[in-house]
């Protein structure tokens, strides 16, 4: 089973097949580093589902790169206010564990691992 996304705009779960024809013909990542929404597998690396995000499909010949090295980990990234934030294992709350924040997924998990380092905790987000 894989890691339960849940951004705060869309829920799935990491490697959950998309059917076409009664046949899986993708899976479901982690959350688009761009603009955290539900992304797959497309060409060898994967397509953010969002129309337009950077990363879709729609604007690329063949895919939008290396998947992060932080999905289907203990990493999580949603929406606080109009910040994307990420947090690691064991998160409580914002004033007494890990978390980093930023304009997007990816810089929110980037923020984190600096806040890692400064604090020299450790998580699975290293």
């Amino acid at each position: 089973m894989g890691t339960i996304y849940d951004t705060g705009k869309h829920r799935w779960e990491h490697d959950q097949p998309i059917y076409q024809n009664g046949q899986a013909v993708r899976w479901l990542l982690g959350p688009c580093p761009k603009c955290g929404s539900v992304t797959s597998t497309y060409g060898g690396g994967y397509s953010c589902l969002n129309d337009h995000c950077p990363h879709s499909a729609d604007n690329f010949a063949c895919n939008a790169g290396p998947k992060p090295d932080w999905w289907n980990t203990d990493v999580r990234v949603f929406l606080d206010g109009n910040a994307w934030c990420a947090t690691g294992a064991g998160f409580q709350n914002l004033q007494e564990s890990l978390a980093g924040f930023g304009d997007s997924p990816a810089a929110a998990v980037a923020d984190m691992r600096h806040n890692q380092k400064i604090s020299g905790g450790t998580s699975a987000a290293s």
